[in-house]
């Protein structure tokens, strides 16, 4: 979607993500007993490699100031979801 009132314009971004990272806690003894009675439980549910997937869609106006044909200075506002 695009609008233009006198040297001003503004945009419509629709921006979809998928990020998919794996994760694995390297020392065990970063889970110390201070974390509670079932510190073991958790020292080993972190110690375990995991694939996680994160999906996001970040909706965003931008508004852009056209100073020539050759320049042009925006903002850029989004809500990510």
């Amino acid at each position: 979607m695009y609008k233009e009132v006198n040297n001003f314009s503004f945009e419509l971004n629709v921006e979809p993500s998928v990020f998919i990272y794996k994760h694995q806690l390297v020392n065990e003894h970063f889970v110390r007993p201070d974390y509670g009675s079932d510190y073991l439980e958790e020292r080993d549910t972190q110690t375990t490699k995991k694939t996680m997937k994160e999906y996001s869609l970040g909706i965003g106006v931008i508004s852009r100031n056209n100073f020539t044909e050759n320049m042009s200075l925006y903002a850029l506002v989004v809500l990510d979801l």
